[in-house]
């Protein structure tokens, strides 16, 4: 069975984004001809829109921020995301996320065996070239506390966040979504007082056990609830350098 016979891509963007948008999402069609693509509008200009319109593979759609929490408006604490994917997986039996900096460098044909071999609902696809570093440096301890974890799993490698596959298994309907649509739902969760971004740039020269005073919101949540689901065995839900197919595109730095 194809991946893309049952799951959809989806991707996202506001109008600082729009140019990086553009130029991967070719590379997106050229890599995966005649497979539509999901775009949710978090913020474009009125021509950004009618571009994004003129594009016969993209569905168009307008994130519907009114129908959330204030909060959910601030696209930097990344809940909007991970109410994208609860929509979706609400509709289809699989979602394919990826921002709108990515670029995929080879098809993902092997996804589904692996996972199905792994006994996993869900798999982060994102090609990390450095040593990640751990949940504890970069997770707000507030986030912790709504979500425990013993001390070794938080030495384990925080996901990243830009490329995510979810099948709507009962894993993931039971033990995944309804944990991190709750959290989105709730701004002392996804973004705890104090919560920062910006993550000390040696922060994988850190110790360990040392938390960093910055944030990653999703990739944190998901680290956590996937993490404690599946053991920490990353292997289960995270690919290696080897084989994952999309790397992050610097276009605009």
């Amino acid at each position: 069975m194809e991946l893309f016979d049952f799951a959809v891509a989806v991707t996202a963007a506001s109008s600082n984004h729009f140019e990086e948008f553009e130029h991967n999402i070719r590379n997106f069609s050229h890599r995966f001809p005649r497979v539509k693509v999901f775009f949710y509008d978090i913020g474009l200009e009125e021509l950004q829109v009618i571009a994004v319109k003129k594009l016969p593979f993209v569905m168009y759609r307008k994130f519907n921020f009114a129908a959330y929490p204030n909060h959910v408006q601030n696209l930097l604490n990344y809940a909007w995301k991970l109410l994208i994917i609860q929509e979706l997986i609400s509709e289809y039996d699989g979602v394919m996320w990826f921002d709108s900096s990515i670029v995929f460098t080879r098809d993902v044909s092997h996804f589904i065996p692996l996972m199905f071999t792994a006994k996993s609902g869900i798999l982060f696809y994102l090609q990390i070239y450095s040593r990640m570093h751990s949940i504890r440096a970069a997770t707000h301890p507030q986030m912790i506390k709504y979500f425990p974890a013993s001390e070794d799993g938080l030495l384990s490698d925080m996901l990243p966040g830009g490329c995510i596959l979810v099948l709507n298994t009962a894993d993931v309907q039971q033990h995944i979504l309804p944990w991190t649509t709750l959290c989105a739902l709730h701004k002392n969760c996804i973004q705890p007082t104090g919560a920062n971004k910006d993550c000390p740039r040696r922060i994988w020269g850190l110790p360990r056990n040392q938390y960093a005073n910055c944030h990653r919101f999703d990739q944190a949540l998901f680290s956590l609830v996937v993490g404690n689901l599946y053991g920490f065995e990353l292997s289960r839900y995270r690919l290696n350098r080897t084989e994952a197919p999309a790397h992050v595109a610097h276009l605009l730095k």
